[in-house]
């Protein structure tokens, strides 16, 4: 049976934030913290990335996630074949514990050959596959140890410890890097994620310690009442599966399309910012505070939806009428660029697009993988949080060099992702109608 928590429901302040149920409250915290950390440590990092990109040249970044995607389709069955052979208790901090390792090399290589372009340029390539592997592991080990019922409740709180780790993490970048300046960031960074680490296998022993929850087959069909396999037992199958199944599942297909019209628009405003900023920001320090300035307003806004806006959006509003107010705010947003094509408003548009990204969606396809197997979770969830989001990026970034190859123009750009937008808005409106009704399958509800 479920631990009995030490403290009284009624007496948790968190009570006024989550409808958390008994029994949850230590996961739901100590997944908070593990979000905080792991977020607080890798967006130290992130404006080091954009300044570095920028200070390499702008007109490369469709090179640098071309390269990314590649790396990301090299490292998927190396993944799946660890995800297969090891149960999650060892698979789990060893993700982690490599990317540790890599980040001190860098730090070694940054004393070694300050201001090397191959250097800017591999670092962007590593930390593109850094961040989506460690948070995509993060959210397959949320859906695997609560169940789709508690997604809809939780994940909001628990992605608002991710945001509220992404807002301290740049601000600390702003005030770290005139102190101690942008490489010894990797060491900070690196202690950071070690904790984080450490959280994880505390988290491990926990959830083993509560009931298990009930799994379900391949693209949300319920199984017999079977309990999810135990933390220490291998999920086994083929280190190709997870590519396999996303092409099977109707369900797995949605979600990827719809990740792939949010990206094309998030794309198109990575672009937009590179090449503005890259004519009226000068140097690396200066162009790392002001990407650590934009890191810092998107996740205050993200903790604000997180924590009040979207639990109860899905709570009243159902899945499919949430996971569309996204693109819906986006076709007002990329409407205004696109009669006033500068920085201010391309930033803003930013802003709006990945405060909702972390904010709303984030959260709500997290939501989407709680209602399919153990091997899913893993293994297709990997796939395509790296190598699918990735691809999308490359098709971004090809598609913008295009548009302005053709002389579209930054207002062009703008125009070219209304269609996409309105096209993300049917795809997410499908897909939340289907996890519905699986949702209430697997809580045992038939929807009227």
């Amino acid at each position: 049976m479920e631990k009995t928590e030490k403290m009284p429901v009624s007496w948790s302040p968190v009570r006024h934030l989550v409808d958390y149920q008994p029994g949850e409250l230590s996961r739901l915290l100590w997944s908070f913290g593990y979000f905080f950390l792991l977020l607080c440590g890798y967006f130290m990092l992130r404006p080091v990335r954009e300044a570095l990109a920028v200070a390499g040249g702008a007109e490369h970044i469709p090179k640098l996630f071309s390269a990314t995607f590649v790396v990301m389709l090299l490292i998927t069955p190396l993944f799946g074949w660890l995800v297969a052979r090891f149960s999650r208790r060892v698979f789990l901090p060893v993700v982690y514990v490599f990317f540790i390792i890599n980040l001190l090399l860098f730090y070694a290589l940054f004393k070694a050959y300050p201001e090397q372009v191959w250097l800017f340029f591999t670092f962007f390539v590593w930390i593109s596959v850094f961040n989506l592997f460690v948070v995509s592991v993060f959210w397959s080990f949320m859906a695997d140890i609560f169940s789709a019922s508690q997604g809809q409740r939780l994940f909001g709180f628990i992605a608002g410890g991710g945001s509220l780790g992404a807002l301290i993490g740049p601000n600390l970048t702003r005030w770290l890097v005139p102190h101690i300046g942008t490489a010894n960031l990797l060491l900070v960074a690196s202690g950071i994620i070690t904790i984080a680490t450490l959280v994880i296998l505390y988290l491990q022993r926990l959830s083993a310690q509560t009931t298990p929850i009930k799994d379900v087959a391949h693209s949300g069909e319920q199984t017999n009442s079977q309990p999810a396999a135990s933390d220490g037992d291998e999920i086994g199958g083929s280190i190709w599966a997870g590519m396999l199944d996303v092409w099977r599942s109707p369900y797995l297909r949605m979600v990827v399309a719809m990740m792939v019209a949010h990206n094309l628009l998030a794309g198109f405003l990575y672009n937009l910012r590179g090449r503005i900023a890259e004519q009226q920001v000068q140097g690396i320090d200066q162009l790392t505070q002001f990407m650590a300035q934009i890191d810092a307003n998107v996740n205050l806004i993200a903790i604000i939806l997180q924590l009040v806006i979207t639990p109860r959006l899905v709570k009243h509003l159902k899945m499919a009428k949430t996971l569309i107010s996204v693109p819906v705010l986006l076709m007002v947003a990329f409407s205004i660029f696109s009669g006033m094509p500068i920085l201010a408003t391309v930033v803003l548009t930013q802003i709006l697009q990945r405060s909702t990204n972390y904010g709303i969606l984030g959260p709500t396809k997290e939501m989407l993988f709680t209602v399919v197997d153990r091997e899913t979770k893993y293994k297709s969830k990997n796939f395509i949080d790296t190598a699918v989001y990735r691809g999308a990026d490359v098709l971004a970034g090809w598609l913008f060099a295009g548009l302005m190859a053709l002389g579209a123009g930054f207002s062009g750009v703008g125009l070219a992702a209304l269609p996409i937008a309105l096209l993300w808005m049917l795809l997410a409106w499908r897909l939340g109608s289907h996890y519905q009704r699986q949702a209430d399958k697997v809580s045992g509800r038939q929807t009227v």
